[in-house]
C-alpha cells in the first residue's frame, strides 16, 4: 500500500489537535482527509487524555504492522497502564480503514501483542479458526470437528462440501459443491471439482477436475492438473503432470513432467524417469495406452495411442500407435538350480550356528 501524504504534515496535525507525535504520524500516513481525521479524533472520545497511553500503543502497532504489510490483531479489555482495550482498537482500525487487518473483540481476552511462538498466538489462531470455520458452516458446509478443521482466509467452499476433522486448507484453494475431503488432508493452492472424494492426499498449487476420486495418500504438486473422471489411488505422485480424462493410477506411482492421454491405465510401480542428474525430460502417454505394473519410462519418451508397454518394461525408445513394447530380459529356467541354491545357503547357516 502507497501511503499519500497529506497537505498539512504531522508536525501540524499534532500541534492542531494537541496530539503527540506518533499518533500525528499514523494520522497522516492514513489516506485520512482534515475531515475524516477530526471525526476520528472525536469518536467515541478515542482520544481524549484519559487513554492516551492505549491510543499511543494503538497508533504504534497499526503504524508498524502497515508499514510491513503485516495483519493487525488486536482484542481484550486491558487495564490502565498502557495497554490499549479492544474497544479504542476497533475505532482506530474503522477510522483508519486498516487492510487485511483483523479485529479480535472484548471476548477474547488474551489477545495483546501477539507475535510468532507465543501462547497468545495460539489463543488468536484458535479464535479465527472458530470465526472462519462458523462462517463456512452458516453457508452450508459441513464440518464434522471445526476445532480440527483448519482453514485460511482466501479459501472457498461450495455447497453441500463436507469436511472431516484433521483437514487443512491454505492459500487460494477452492472446493467445489458436494465434494468430500476425509481426514490427514493437506491443500495449498489448489483447486478442487465438484463431486469429488479428497482422501488423506496432499495437493499444492495444482487442480482436480470434476468427478475424480483421490486417495489415500496421493500427492500432486507443480501444476499438476487431473481432468475430470479420475480414479488416483494410494501412494501415488503427480510433479507437473497433465492426467487426462477418464483415466486410472491406482497405486504406487510416479508421473513427473507428463501429458498422459485419455482412458490410459498406468499400473502398479510406474516410474517416469525424467531427471539425469543435470536436466529434466518428459514423458508423453497418448489416449488410450496401457502401462504394465513395474515398469520405467526413460524421458524422453512418447508412448502412442492404444500402445502397450508390457509389464516389468524399460522403455527407452518411443513406441508407435498399437504397437506392444517388451523390454525385459528374457526368463531361463535352470533344471534343479533352485533347490541346489537354498541347501547350499541353509547348510552355511547351519554351521555359523554351531
Amino acid at each position: 500500500m502507497k501511503y499519500q501524504i497529506l497537505d498539512i504534515n504531522e508536525q501540524e496535525i499534532a500541534s492542531k489537535y494537541h496530539l503527540s507525535s506518533l499518533v500525528a504520524k499514523v494520522l497522516t500516513k492514513a489516506n485520512l482527509n482534515d475531515s475524516q481525521i477530526q471525526e476520528l479524533l472525536t469518536h467515541s472520545d478515542t482520544l481524549t487524555k484519559s487513554n492516551a497511553k492505549c491510543v499511543k500503543e494503538a497508533c504504534k502497532r497499526i503504524l508498524q504492522a502497515k508499514e510491513n504489510h503485516e495483519k493487525v490483531f488486536v482484542g481484550g479489555d486491558y487495564d490502565t497502564d498502557g495497554i490499549c482495550s479492544s474497544a479504542i482498537m476497533k475505532d482506530v482500525l474503522d477510522k483508519l480503514q486498516i487492510e487485511n487487518g483483523y479485529y479480535i473483540p472484548d471476548r477474547f481476552k488474551e489477545g495483546y501483542g501477539l507475535s510468532s511462538h507465543t501462547v497468545e498466538l495460539a489463543h488468536a489462531n484458535k479464535y479465527m479458526r472458530q470465526v472462519i470455520n462458523e462462517k463456512w458452516m452458516r453457508q452450508g458446509v459441513t464440518f464434522v470437528n471445526p476445532d480440527t478443521t483448519y482453514v485460511g482466509p482466501d479459501v472457498t467452499f461450495g455447497h453441500d462440501v463436507t469436511i472431516y476433522p484433521n483437514t487443512y486448507f491454505y492459500g487460494k484453494t477452492t472446493i467445489g459443491d458436494y465434494t468430500v475431503v476425509t481426514p490427514g488432508t493437506y491443500l495449498n493452492n489448489a483447486t478442487i471439482g465438484s463431486h469429488c472424494l479428497i482422501d488423506a492426499s496432499e495437493i499444492t498449487d495444482s487442480i482436480v477436475k470434476d468427478e475424480c476420486q483421490i486417495g489415500p495418500y496421493a500427492h500432486f504438486r507443480m501444476n499438476s492438473v487431473i481432468e475430470a473422471k479420475n480414479r488416483i489411488g494410494n501412494f501415488v505422485e503427480f510433479k507437473n503432470t497433465h492426467f487426462g480424462v477418464d483415466s486410472r493410477c491406482a497405486h504406487l506411482t510416479y508421473l513427473g513432467d507428463s501429458d498422459v492421454g485419455s482412458k490410459v491405465n498406468i499400473g502398479c510401480g510406474v516410474i517416469t524417469v525424467n531427471y539425469d542428474g543435470a536436466n529434466k525430460y518428459h514423458t508423453v502417454i497418448k489416449d488410450g495406452a496401457f502401462i504394465g505394473s513395474n515398469c520405467n519410462l526413460i524421458a524422453p519418451v512418447t508412448i502412442g495411442e492404444n500402445a502397450v508397454v508390457a509389464a516389468g518394461s524399460t522403455a527407452t525408445e518411443d513406441v508407435p500407435d498399437t504397437d506392444m513394447a517388451i523390454g525385459r530380459v528374457r526368463q531361463v529356467n535352470k533344471a534343479g538350480y533352485g533347490k541346489m541354491y537354498l541347501d547350499r545357503n541353509r547348510a552355511k547357516k547351519a554351521m555359523s550356528k554351531k
